[in-house]
């Protein structure tokens, strides 16, 4: 392969810039921006169909019914000759969608909703006449949208919400930070930092619905991030944003259960360590993680049981990573300096190591995705 297709979705609050499509030539390493869409966009996460040619974007502003609440969107774009044509887009209901991922079928489309917003204090009347000062803040948690036929989006049609609770003095909410699907398709897996959990999903394909299975209590406050699938093992890894401590787990796709199999430290020596991105090449030989505030990106050999063996650490210095993907031949990694509004090129090595190619200037890139 020599011309590498794709699109940066940008990250900022402050001043959205949309989603690029791009171009990488690997012959004369040329780097170019071909298109920008939706400006006003702040993109999360970012999915793409290539059966049908059809890009999917979560937009993580707070909201647009009500000024800083609910009414998150999820765009669909038809992919023609690498360049993105608006479909239509659909409201979540729910603020900062972050994340989404079809199904195994491609009926329908899983979206996470990273809501975070400060709870606001109402005051209740209960039935023996006295009051009280209850807690109330958006909803958190997951939906399905039913895609039509030509994968544009249709409506929403189920959706699993969680409760926070008053913990030591303060409000834990639930923040449902991305979902991922198995390479089976058979089941989801979310995390959720907010409530330090892992859910596991299945669906009811006969009533359309969201069937929940099994909840995972992580470890208090360590704000569980991301999934990376095995491509062939049973095996889901998992990052979590303010731990070190990268975990590997062998999965059940009847129960949902999770069975760890493997704890890894990332960073030796860094300090206040906040683990971002994490993925896995399609071979399923390798796996990277990136970190922020030490801003380190660690390189992993995958074993044969799918346990993990820390190849190197390499010292990003002042580039924080946000975001990182892998082409689909698994030759380069992309990865997202926001801060600096660059894009590390990688090289992958035959052992998994990662030799430095260029930068690139892009405004605030945070995901990317290969297009085909």
């Amino acid at each position: 392969m020599s011309k590498y297709y794709m699109t940066i979705g940008t990250f900022d609050f402050k001043r959205p810039h949309g989603i690029l499509t791009a171009v990488f030539d690997d012959s004369d390493l040329s780097f170019s921006i071909t298109g920008s869409y939706e400006e006003g966009v702040n993109a999360g996460n970012m999915y793409y169909d290539k059966n049908r040619k059809v890009f999917y974007m979560c937009d993580e502003t707070d909201g647009h019914l009500v000024s800083g609440a609910g009414g998150g969107t999820i765009y669909a774009f038809k992919v023609v000759d690498h360049l993105l044509k608006l479909m239509n887009h659909i409201n979540t209901y729910m603020t900062k969608t972050c994340y989404c991922h079809m199904d195994g079928s491609g009926k329908y489309l899983l979206y996470a909703n990273h809501t975070n917003r400060k709870p606001v204090t109402k005051v209740k009347k209960n039935d023996d006449g006295l009051f009280e000062t209850v807690l109330v803040s958006d909803d958190g948690g997951v939906g399905m949208i039913a895609l039509n036929e030509d994968g544009s989006l249709d409506k929403v049609k189920d959706m699993v919400l969680y409760e926070g609770y008053i913990e030591e003095g303060r409000y834990r909410q639930p923040h449902c930070h991305s979902i991922n699907l198995s390479p089976d398709g058979k089941i989801f897996y979310a995390c959720d930092k907010g409530l330090d959990r892992i859910y596991s999903y299945s669906i009811d394909y006969e009533n359309g619905k969201i069937v929940p299975l099994q909840v995972t209590q992580m470890e208090k406050d360590t704000a569980p991030r991301y999934t990376a699938f095995h491509p062939i093992l049973p095996v889901v890894y998992e990052n979590n944003e303010t731990s070190n401590i990268l975990y590997a787990f062998r999965y059940d796709t009847k129960t949902g259960s999770l069975e760890k199999i493997g704890a890894y430290k990332q960073v030796e020596d860094g300090e206040g360590v906040m683990p971002s991105d994490l993925v896995s090449t399609h071979a399923g030989d390798h796996l990277y993680s990136a970190t922020r505030n030490c801003n380190r990106l660690i390189a992993f050999r995958i074993r044969e049981d799918g346990t993990l063996e820390k190849i190197r650490e390499y010292d990003m210095k002042e580039d924080a990573i946000r975001g990182l993907c892998i082409s689909e031949d698994d030759r380069y990694l992309m990865a997202m300096a926001s801060g600096k509004s660059e894009i590390l090129i990688f090289r992958i090595t035959e052992n998994g190591e990662i030799e430095f190619v260029k930068k690139e200037n892009v405004p605030m890139p945070g995901c990317l995705r290969f297009l085909d």
